[in-house]
This record gives C-alpha cells, sequence and structure tokens, in this order.
C-alpha cells in the first residue's frame, strides 16, 4: 500500500513537472525553472527508488542488459543529488540574489558526471542490493560515491 502511495505522490510531482515545461515560456523566470525542475527531479528520483518495482522488476532485468547492478539505485541517487542545484537556485532567487542557467547546469553536469564515475568504479555496480549500505563493502570507491551525493545534498 506504502508503495502505491509513494509512486502516486511521484507521479503527481512528475505531472506538475511535466505540465509546467508545456506551459513554461521564454520570459519565464529562473524560480519558475527551478521549482519545475525540483519536482521532477525528486518525483523521478523516489521512483528510480521505489523498492518494490525497482529491486524486484527492473533491476534485474538492467542488469541482464547492461551487465551493471544497482542501476536503479544509481540513477535515483543521482537525480536526487542533482535536484538539490535548483532547490538552491530557487532559495537564492526568492531572496533576491541573482540566479544564472550556466552555473546551474554545470553544477547538475558536474554532480551527475561524478556519481556515474564513483558508480562505475565502485562495486556497487557489481553486486546486486537492494540495501547498499549493508550488503556493498565499503572501499575507497564506495567513500567517493557517498561523498559525491551526500556532498551535493549538504
Amino acid at each position: 500500500m506504502i508503495s502505491v502511495l509513494t509512486a502516486g505522490i511521484c507521479l503527481l510531482l512528475v505531472a506538475v513537472g511535466v505540465v509546467r515545461i508545456r506551459n513554461g515560456s521564454a520570459q519565464s523566470t529562473p524560480t519558475y525553472w527551478a521549482y519545475t525542475q525540483v519536482c521532477l527531479l525528486v518525483g523521478l528520483a523516489k521512483l528510480a527508488r521505489t523498492p518494490v518495482i525497482t529491486d524486484d522488476v527492473i533491476n534485474p532485468a538492467l542488469k541482464t542488459v547492461t551487465g551493471l547492478a544497482n542501476v536503479m539505485t544509481f540513477v535515483g541517487m543521482s537525480l536526487a543529488a542533482c535536484a538539490t542545484v535548483p532547490a538552491v537556485v530557487l532559495m537564492l532567487a526568492l531572496t533576491g540574489r541573482p540566479v544564472a542557467y550556466r552555473p546551474w547546469f554545470i553544477a547538475q553536469a558536474a554532480i551527475a558526471g561524478a556519481m556515474f564515475v564513483a558508480y562505475v568504479i565502485s562495486p556497487i555496480a557489481d553486486i546486486p542490493s537492494s540495501y547498499i549500505t549493508t550488503d556493498i563493502p565499503f572501499s575507497w570507491s564506495v567513500w567517493m560515491y557517498w561523498g559525491v551525493f551526500l556532498g551535493s545534498v549538504g
């Protein structure tokens, strides 16, 4: 039941983001786009980490196709980390500080790139697990993965 409720809330967030993208214009403010990105990224991040769906169905299929384990964990955590950037932009804009798009997108690209590199070189990509904190041995690359994620979220 909780998974259905979670998925429903996430789909609502994604729907809000999609509607805002469709209704946006060149005159839309950075605040408008930041809120839109937060809705989309948070909704998609949690959907990617809904265990009943991802751990039981999608991750095994992706492991078969790509040879990489925990792909949806990586996707969900990367989207969540990237969602922090527009959240900060939203706070900057609401407090009257100037906001530029270029640093915003560069920060998101850097987070996604660092998360990808850390994921690929770590055992997270090799050992299927629903709980990477318990089942994956902590090596320097796992610490790097968590450092990028928590550093972005923090």
